[in-house]
């Protein structure tokens, strides 16, 4: 355009119809408005939105830049769920994953039976809320003074009980026994507690004390109880105890 101040022709930038040179305008063509000379955009009334554009041929704004912990999905500035940075009233937590069944889910909600503690500028902590083993059978090894015992677990098929050392948190209560290995089955949601024992339990309960806190912070609000459960009751077979060389002998017979 001619600048009459100067007698002379400037180029002006885009979105700019009066300039006194190509950095300095003095007219911004509409929505665009003056500041310091430069034509900019108020981006206000996208929420999130640090930066955006102007389609005039649609009259709409888009967002280019989302804010901190913001990201582009759609033209809408949305919270990066997973990124372990809650955005209050937006994400109901973030656990710094987007898995799910860990109590904060793969879209940052709390999951059902869990609780989730939020702090700014860091992950949220979640924890069960409710945990509960119910005896299904056990079975014994016919070839040594071993059962194997299993349980259903509440709330069923959460991926942590696969991560957990679960032999530091079971104990056999009452009876001369030690827990030798414990092992949950994802495809069935069931906890195998195998134990050897060296006295007869014969059709006794089976108490097992659990202590689930010891498994770490995801179970810390847990209360450590005894689960138990009758080695006579259908489907059990009696736990009765043998000297070696009866299994021995009954292997070779």
């Amino acid at each position: 355009m001619y600048n009459s101040t100067v007698s002379s022709c400037s180029n002006c930038d885009a979105n700019c119809v009066a300039c006194l040179s190509g950095s300095n305008c003095i007219n911004c063509l509409s929505p665009y408005f003056n500041q310091s000379g430069s034509c900019i955009l108020n981006c206000s009334s996208l929420s999130h939105c640090s930066d955006c554009a102007y389609d005039f041929s649609i009259s709409i704004y888009s967002c280019t830049t989302c804010d901190l912990e913001f990201q582009n999905i759609n033209n809408l500035c949305q919270p990066i769920c997973g990124d372990g940075f809650i955005v209050f009233g937006l994400e109901g937590c973030d656990d710094n994953n987007t898995v799910s069944g860990d109590g904060c889910s793969n879209i940052c909600t709390i999951e059902p039976g869990f609780n989730c503690t939020n702090s700014s500028n860091q992950p949220s902590n979640c924890t069960l809320i409710f945990f509960a083993m119910t005896p299904l059978f056990n079975v014994k090894d016919n070839n040594a003074n071993q059962f194997t015992m299993s349980y259903s677990l509440e709330p069923p098929f959460l991926p942590i009980y696969s991560r957990v050392e679960w032999t530091q948190a079971i104990t056999v209560n009452g009876f001369n026994a030690t827990v030798s290995t414990v092992t949950y089955d994802p495809v069935q949601n069931r906890l195998l507690v195998t134990a050897q024992y060296n006295q007869n339990i014969g059709d006794s309960d089976i108490g097992f004390n659990l202590n689930p806190p010891s498994l770490g912070n995801f179970f810390s609000a847990i209360v450590p109880s005894t689960v138990s459960c009758s080695s006579s009751s259908e489907n059990n077979l009696k736990l009765d105890f043998y000297e070696s060389n009866a299994y021995a002998l009954a292997a070779i017979t």
